[in-house]
């Protein structure tokens, strides 16, 4: 009696274990291809430049209703997006639409993501400074195109120095 016992136990868990590579490889998903929809924070800081925006230097809020509040101070711009399945450059797509503002980018085939060469006028290597991004404090490990935005992630674009 023991061994059909084990026989059986061994049964139930190989059928378990089957039944597990079957959910994962063909349950949905919520990974780096697909983050779902999400609310989610922007936050641009262009390190004391001023923006080509009618915004100029201030810092501003953009509401997920389309209000925007302005205060004077460094030029520090938070978004509020609802967004839709996007990445990080989706989201600052998104962004520099609800606020009226440019992006420059570089596409580079290889990486298969961009490279943010600029916001709202604020070009890569002036003072030796360049665009970086973090999620929810997080330095990036991926092109921007290749990290998805999760429900809640603060995305951060800051005009610094190299890893600063």
């Amino acid at each position: 009696m023991p061994r059909r016992s084990a026989v059986t136990l061994a049964l139930l868990v190989a059928a378990s274990m089957a039944l597990l590579a079957v959910l994962t490889a063909f349950g949905p998903r919520t990974g780096p291809g697909r983050p779902g929809p999400a609310l989610a924070t922007l936050v641009i800081d262009f390190g004391g430049q001023r923006p080509a925006h009618p915004m100029g230097g201030a810092s501003a809020l953009w509401h997920l209703n389309g209000s925007v509040e302005a205060s004077p101070g460094p030029a520090v711009w938070t978004i509020y997006l609802r967004l839709e399945n996007e990445s990080v450059y989706g989201a600052l797509v998104r962004a520099s639409r609800a606020a009226n503002f440019t992006i420059d980018s570089l596409w580079y085939p290889a990486f298969g993501s961009h490279r943010v060469t600029g916001i709202a006028g604020v070009r890569d290597g002036q003072d030796g400074r360049y665009w970086q991004f973090w999620v929810n404090g997080a330095y990036a490990s991926a092109g921007a195109d290749l990290v998805p935005v999760h429900d809640g992630d603060l995305v951060t674009w800051g005009f610094r120095a190299p890893l600063q």
